[in-house]
């Protein structure tokens, strides 16, 4: 299979900001993490946990099409934690890592579709998923579907 490989380009703008060029897009990133609720960009953690979601419900809709399954609505809930974010902070005498200790992802899916059936359709999407396979192959991701009517 050939490979392939994705390039970004990241400018640095400050301490606080940076650029992320990709193919024609580009968007902005804070700094590595913030616990300020009105920081002005959102950080990239923040985005590294939105894209997991990101993909999953990009992924489970996908593979409800593909089953030709009737969905009403996919949503995602991502909560991460590090094991110690003061050390991403820098704080003097603070010991661990600032790596993601875990991820948990809920999905809610809508429809009145069976749920074997639409779990099935979670498998395939969980399998399909790069973020996914990635977190999950590091023990952090903690996936969950919840099926409502």
């Amino acid at each position: 299979m050939p490979e392939h490989a994705w390039h970004l380009r990241i400018v640095a703008r400050s301490a606080r900001s940076s650029v992320v060029y990709t193919r024609q897009h580009r968007f902005e990133v804070g700094p590595s993490l913030s616990f300020d609720p009105q920081a002005p960009l959102p950080t990239a953690l923040e985005h590294v946990l939105g894209a997991v979601g990101a993909d999953v419900v990009s992924a489970l809709h996908a593979a409800a099409r593909r089953r030709r399954l009737v969905v009403d609505g996919i949503e995602a809930a991502v909560d991460g934690r590090l094991e110690n974010p003061l050390m991403a902070l820098g704080v003097v005498g603070e010991a661990g890592t600032p790596r993601l200790a875990a991820v948990e992802l809920r999905v809610y899916v809508s429809s009145v579709e069976p749920e074997p059936s639409l779990r099935a359709a979670w498998d395939e999407a969980l399998s399909h998923s790069p973020m996914a396979a990635t977190f999950l192959c590091a023990g952090i991701l903690r996936p969950a579907l919840v099926v409502a009517p």
